[in-house]
């Protein structure tokens, strides 16, 4: 069984790196105090200290899902997302999962063919969204699913009133990217060959 591990500022130098080499919405998240927040990973409690911070290699995290019930999606770590998200879009009004597909364009054929999927676009990135309105389970999981890039990047975070009530499809306006990012509580990146992530989390300000 995996288990949460906090990690070092190790993790937090790959991050910054890993969001560097992203497009607009890893620039802005590049932005937050990331040093305030704290990086964490899904581990099997055999994985020695120093091969956790082996992020580039495979191997390391174990094909077994975290949560009874949650089936494999495309890496064996897939269905920790689901389930993380699942816990995040319950438990706060206007919660958003957001994940990145840095291979896609809006204009791409099979953007345009995806009937199912929402979507937000920010000049030629696409997100593919899930809210609490998507209330089948095999819904956001293929969401996160077809967010199929090389590179995986989702945030959980939550959206204003306008924000909140975009159209499928909408663009984003620079200042709604801002406010997402404002208020994201993780950030969730591909890792250990993309057989795992790292997550960032924020930690809540003091008497919040």
């Amino acid at each position: 069984m995996v288990v949460p591990r906090t990690l070092d500022s190790r993790a937090l130098d790959y991050l910054r790196e890993y969001l560097d080499e992203g497009g607009q919405l890893s620039r802005v998240l590049a932005s937050l105090p990331l040093e305030t927040g704290r990086v964490w990973s899904f581990l099997h409690p055999t994985v020695a200290p120093d091969t956790a911070y082996q992020f580039t290699s495979g191997g390391i995290t174990p094909p077994e899902p975290i949560h009874e019930g949650v089936q494999a999606i495309t890496t064996p770590s897939r269905p920790d997302i689901v389930w993380l998200a699942d816990n995040f879009l319950r438990s706060r009004p206007g919660a958003l999962l957001i994940c990145e597909d840095a291979s896609a364009t809006p204009t791409d054929p099979y953007i345009q063919a995806d009937r199912e999927s929402h979507f937000l676009f920010y000049d030629e990135e696409v997100y593919r969204i899930v809210s609490p309105g998507i209330r089948h389970q095999a819904l956001r999981e293929r969401t996160i699913r077809r967010a199929r890039s090389y590179r995986f990047l989702a945030i959980l975070t939550t959206g204003d009133g306008t924000i909140n009530h975009l159209v499928n499809r909408s663009q984003l306006t620079p200042a709604q990217l801002a406010t997402l990012v404002r208020h994201t509580a993780r950030i969730i990146i591909g890792a250990y060959d993309y057989e795992g992530y790292l997550i960032w989390e924020s930690r809540p300000s003091p008497g919040a």
